[in-house]
């Protein structure tokens, strides 16, 4: 699946990146990885529902913020 998805976003000008959420330990390493992506940059999130609340509560925040 993740290869399709590289192929379906080839066209971007940004950068694919992929992330397993139980591998981030804390909600700092995820604003770490929402602060270091550039507006053309795509980032896939794999199991995103094993995120934390804190964890969500971060994501969800960046999504509000439009980053």
């Amino acid at each position: 699946m993740i290869c399709y998805l590289y192929e379906c976003f080839s066209f971007i000008s940004g950068h694919f990146y992929v992330i397993s959420a139980p591998n981030l330990n804390s909600k700092g390493e995820l604003v770490s990885v929402l602060t270091n992506l550039s507006c053309a940059d795509v980032l896939f999130i794999d199991e995103i529902h094993r995120f934390s609340k804190s964890q969500q509560d971060s994501l969800l925040e960046a999504v509000e913020k439009g980053w």
